[in-house]
């Protein structure tokens, strides 16, 4: 082992000090769209045909503005993770029909705290994306929630 004082690292660190950091040049993105929703609130969208169309299609394809390759990720909410456990600590909203021409609720987070309501939502978001047309670009959907979804309940 070897002694010595903590200041005797700064030595090895001052030189990255002066280093400037940039941003690397990326083609692809990954979006959580679990946080996406959580973060593009519905503003003026009375139906969630309209969120999508209006809000959460218009995120997704901003990315293709500085990205070649956009994979859009839904998550699966298992009752047999550790996480349904702090689900249940945070509450329940109420439970909804999650439609195109059904109205969105006006308390978004509550509407996010029914693991059945962000399933829906995920699979209507998933669908929709699938019609969205993209030229000269690709546009991958990973379809994990439909896919375990339909495995676990099958």
């Amino acid at each position: 082992m070897h002694h010595g004082a903590k200041s005797d690292i700064l030595e090895c660190i001052y030189p990255c000090r002066e280093t400037e950091w940039t941003k690397p040049l990326t083609t692809a993105v990954i979006i959580d769209c679990a946080m996406g929703v959580h973060m593009l609130r519905p503003k003026d969208a009375t139906t969630f045909l309209e969120y999508f169309d209006n809000i959460f299609s218009d995120y997704v394809l901003g990315w293709f503005n500085s990205h070649t390759r956009v994979d859009v990720v839904f998550d699966v909410y298992s009752e047999l993770s550790i996480k349904s456990g702090l689900r249940e600590v945070r509450g329940s909203g109420s439970r909804m029909k999650v439609a195109p021409s059904a109205k969105i609720p006006r308390k978004w987070h509550n509407f996010l705290k029914v693991s059945e309501n962000k399933q829906e939502l995920f699979c209507l978001l998933a669908e929709r994306m699938k019609c969205v047309m993209l030229p000269q670009v690709y546009l991958h959907c990973i379809w994990l929630l439909i896919l375990l979804y339909f495995c676990f309940t099958g």
